[in-house]
């Protein structure tokens, strides 16, 4: 069984390590743990699945990054958002479902995750930061809901089977989203934005 260091706040648990057995390629955080510290599980390469109780609010930079047999996670049902460099270089992540407490991706939260394929993001999502899929190679889709308002235009840098965003609601034009896409596509001659390509724009 995995060993925990676990520092109690006024506010709630920190996770500040995760210490899997030899071997061990599942673990579960115990429930009542918060916030996940920086680089909590970072390089646990034999990891293949994490699972996190639905107390978890908060994931902190590089928390599971560079784990590369990372394949299966179950993130909290009450999680803001992922920190800068969550999930970088978890070159074995094919998918993952976000909950929809999630409001942003953080700077290069999915670098380097060269087997995503896709992605739908939740119904709460509002921005995706600096570089977030930068180098996923994999990526072919991402669906955005209504109410998402900002992305940072090398949010997919290195994306190269990137051929498709679908909007719930298309940006109006002249909008800064409307203009921030306009900069993607430029960089992707291939991609079509809710059917139309790039091209007819």
């Amino acid at each position: 069984m995995a060993e925990f260091s676990i520092k109690t706040l006024a506010y709630g648990k920190r996770l500040l390590k995760c210490m899997p057995e030899k071997g061990e390629t599942s673990v579960t955080v115990p429930d009542g743990v918060t916030e996940l510290d920086t680089m909590s599980f970072y390089r646990l390469g034999e990891l293949e699945e994490i699972i996190l109780p639905d107390s978890v609010e908060q994931c902190m930079p590089m928390v599971f990054a560079d784990c590369t047999s990372l394949r299966r996670v179950r993130l909290s049902e009450n999680l803001c958002g992922l920190g800068s460099s969550c999930f970088q270089n978890c070159r074995s992540l094919a998918e993952i479902r976000l909950p929809e407490s999630i409001r942003e991706i953080g700077n290069e939260a999915f670098m380097g995750c060269v087997s995503l394929r896709a992605l739908d993001l939740p119904v709460n999502t509002e921005r995706i930061w600096f570089r977030a899929f930068s180098g996923c190679t994999a990526l072919q889709c991402v669906s955005f809901p209504a109410g998402f308002e900002y992305i940072k235009p090398d949010a997919f840098e290195g994306c190269a089977a990137l051929c498709r965003l679908d909007f719930a609601v298309l940006p109006a034009p002249g909008t800064m989203l409307h203009l921030q896409l306009q900069q993607i596509a430029e960089k992707h001659p291939q991609l079509c934005i809710n059917g139309q390509s790039s091209g007819q724009k």
